[in-house]
């Protein structure tokens, strides 16, 4: 499904003018220009907007009209960058290091988890505005002769998440459930992957959380834990 709906879908991204102070996308390796995964990008000019074709896909949205707009300058791509490093001078983030996945997974039975987690609420808020979660469930309903699945979106930090038939739950209580959502997004992904961390900087978990969490705290306590469990040992 999701193949399918990427392939018919044109991704425009804007970049970003200013940086909210829970920003550190450049931390991971992102940047407020950022066009990855993008086909047409928006940046802010003044009055007006610069518009960057990145695939075909945008150059085919923007062709039909593309002949009655200004042609951008030297000066106006110059001005655009110029606002990009800007926002990375005000991103006051140091940044996170790749080997940081597997001192984070080192830490799994280490007891900052309790602390770091027992504060989470459970109310799924972090999840609803990552652009990176994508966990979902599938509930069937029905009788004999017919019946209903639905698909719909979940979290790592409900209860009922990893709940099992037999009522057994390996991630019995809300720190375990906190952990998760940490290790996915920094330990879990890029080692199994091989790739870059499951988490683009944005900071839109730490502004909405109701309790004031901030995920790149969480994970820089955690490893912090584990650097010092080491020394200890």
């Amino acid at each position: 499904f999701h193949a399918d709906r990427r392939r018919r879908t044109t991704t425009i991204s804007l970049a970003c003018d200013s940086a909210r102070p829970q920003c550190f996308c450049t931390a991971v390796g992102g940047s407020p220009s950022g066009a990855e995964g993008s086909d047409l990008q928006l940046a802010p000019l003044d009055d007006a907007w610069l518009l960057h074709a990145v695939t075909e896909k945008g150059r085919k949205l923007i062709g039909d009209s593309a002949a009655g707009w200004t042609a951008a300058s030297e000066a106006d791509w110059a001005s655009a960058d110029e606002t990009r490093r800007a926002v990375e001078r005000d991103i006051k983030h140091n940044p996170v290091p790749e080997e940081w996945a597997k001192a984070l997974e080192s830490t799994f039975g280490d007891s900052v988890w309790d602390t770091l987690g027992e504060r989470c609420l459970s109310c799924g808020i972090c999840a609803y505005v990552c652009p990176s979660c994508s966990c979902f469930d599938v509930t069937d309903d029905g009788n004999a002769f017919c019946g209903t699945r639905c698909r719909t979106w979940d979290s790592c930090t409900f209860a009922g998440f990893t709940s099992h038939a037999s009522g057994h739950n390996p991630r019995g209580d809300q720190p375990a459930r906190y952990r998760q959502r940490v290790m996915h997004k920094f330990a879990y992904f890029p080692l199994q992957q091989g790739e870059s961390f499951m988490c683009v900087g944005c900071g839109r978990c730490t502004a909405l959380c109701p309790v004031g969490i901030d995920i790149q705290h969480s994970l820089r306590s955690a490893v912090a834990a584990g650097a010092a469990g080491e020394g200890a040992s």
